[in-house]
C-alpha cells in the first residue's frame, strides 16, 4: 500500500484494537498516513503516525485526555474534535479539562499546528452579547491556543474575534 495516505475508521463497540485500528496496521503502514479520522486518539496512533498532518477524532464528546497528546507531533497541522456542549451557549461543560487540554498544545510541542476545529454543528461555541462573554471559557482558550499560533475554529471555520482586551494575549 505505498500510496494509503487517508484512513477513515469507524470502530465496533468490541473492538480490542487502539482507536478501531490494529496495532499491526500502525505499526507498518502509520508513517505513510497523512489524514486520519478515528473515534479517539492513543499516545501510539500518534506516535506511529510520524507524517500526519489532519487528526479528527469523530467520538469525543467533553475534553479529549491529555496523554495521548503530551509528548506533541512534529508534522500535525490541524486537528478537528467533535463537541457537544451542554444546552447553554456558554458551553462551560468539563471547563477545567478543557483549558488543561488547550495549554498542551504549544509551539515546542506541536510545531506545524495551526488550527483546532471542533466539528460538531448542532450548537454554537462563540457567545454573542457581552454577558454570555463574561460567562464563557471558549474566548480564553482561543486566546491560549492564539499566544502559541494555534487558530481555534467552530464548526463553520468562524474564529473568536476579541472585543475585550482581557481575551488577548501579548
Amino acid at each position: 500500500m505505498p500510496l494509503l495516505e487517508e484512513i477513515r475508521v469507524q470502530p465496533s463497540i468490541v473492538d480490542p484494537n487502539i482507536d478501531g485500528l490494529p496495532m499491526g496496521f500502525c505499526k507498518k503502514h502509520g508513517q505513510k498516513l497523512r489524514h486520519i479520522r478515528v473515534s479517539s486518539a492513543s499516545h501510539d496512533l500518534i506516535e506511529a503516525c510520524t507524517r500526519l498532518q489532519s487528526l479528527e477524532l469523530s467520538d469525543e464528546y467533553g475534553a479529549p485526555a491529555l496523554d495521548p497528546w503530551e509528548l506533541g507531533h512534529a508534522t500535525l497541522t490541524e486537528l478537528k474534535l467533535n463537541w457537544v456542549p451542554k444546552p447553554s451557549r456558554t458551553g462551560s461543560t468539563d471547563e477545567g479539562a478543557w483549558g488543561v487540554f488547550f495549554e498542551t498544545f504549544t509551539t515546542t510541542l506541536y510545531p506545524s499546528l495551526r488550527e483546532i476545529r471542533l466539528v460538531n454543528s448542532g450548537h454554537e461555541l462563540w457567545p454573542a452579547t457581552e454577558r454570555e462573554i463574561k460567562k464563557s471559557p471558549w474566548p480564553e482558550f482561543a486566546a491560549t491556543l492564539a499566544a502559541e499560533g494555534i487558530t481555534l475554529l467552530d464548526h463553520s471555520g468562524r474564529a473568536w474575534r476579541p472585543r475585550n482586551s482581557r481575551f488577548t494575549r501579548p
